[in-house]
């Protein structure tokens, strides 16, 4: 019986391997144009797309302060039904006492609720101020005021008016105006400004 006897292939002349010769691998990656073109195009929509970014962002701060400063009032409103007396939501520039002055944009340095029992005041809850850039005012038919009281029955006071906004940097014509009717109810609106936000 003939044993079969298999061939190897021919060994590389050059290389000595018995593998075959394969062509040169093409190189791929960028050109010095192609990566031009791509940086052009980036940098074109970065530029439209940089102020849609910065307005959504105004947008979500304005409504961040607009249902802080809501959910206060609501919460001032609950806590005179529940303790049967008077419950102040006022401006604050120290954490504990309210503001009887600085202008309707005192609120922007922050506010608190409390109550006075027995002559002695006391903070129910205190909010800090807000970030730079961004102005909070309170008013009743156009004159400043600096606290709002709720009577026992959940109704407030007075009427007010707050209206939150951009004062820097300027040109932004987005705000937010809450309405506090006489029953203590809140109404937010956010019709755009017609002029820039004030910036003092």
């Amino acid at each position: 019986m003939t044993a079969c006897s298999f061939l190897a292939p021919p060994a590389n002349k050059i290389t000595g391997s018995s593998k075959p010769l394969r062509g040169s691998s093409r190189q791929t990656g960028l050109t010095l144009i192609e990566l031009m073109v791509v940086v052009a195009v980036s940098a074109i929509l970065i530029a439209v797309a940089a102020p849609n970014l910065t307005d959504m962002a105004t947008s979500a701060k304005l409504n961040s302060i607009s249902d802080r400063w809501m959910a206060a009032a609501n919460l001032a409103r609950s806590e005179a039904i529940k303790r049967n007396r008077l419950v102040t939501l006022c401006a604050s520039t120290d954490g504990s006492t309210c503001a009887t002055a600085g202008g309707a944009q005192v609120w922007a340095s922050g506010w608190l609720i409390g109550h006075t029992v027995a002559g002695t005041w006391t903070v129910i809850e205190q909010e800090a101020a807000l970030a730079s850039g961004y102005r909070l005012e309170v008013a009743s038919g156009g004159t400043p005021i600096y606290s709002v009281v709720f009577q026992p029955t959940g109704v407030d006071s007075t009427t007010a008016t707050a209206m939150v906004c951009r004062s820097k940097p300027s040109g932004n014509l987005q705000q937010r105006t809450i309405d506090l009717s006489i029953t203590g109810r809140t109404q937010l609106s956010k019709a755009p400004r017609t002029t820039a936000c004030p910036t003092s």
